[in-house]
């Protein structure tokens, strides 16, 4: 039972920590493409 519960904490916790890896990048593309427009104009 307990190695169940662990396992399933294990999973949530991976699930989260790839969501906020996935933000961060989106957060990173976006910052990037700012600065671009601003550096360049359009």
């Amino acid at each position: 039972m307990v190695e169940l519960r662990f396992s399933l904490f294990l999973r949530i916790s991976k699930f989260f920590k790839n969501i906020f890896y996935a933000l961060t990048f989106c957060l990173i593309c976006l910052s990037y493409h700012t600065y671009f427009n601003i550096t360049t104009g359009i």
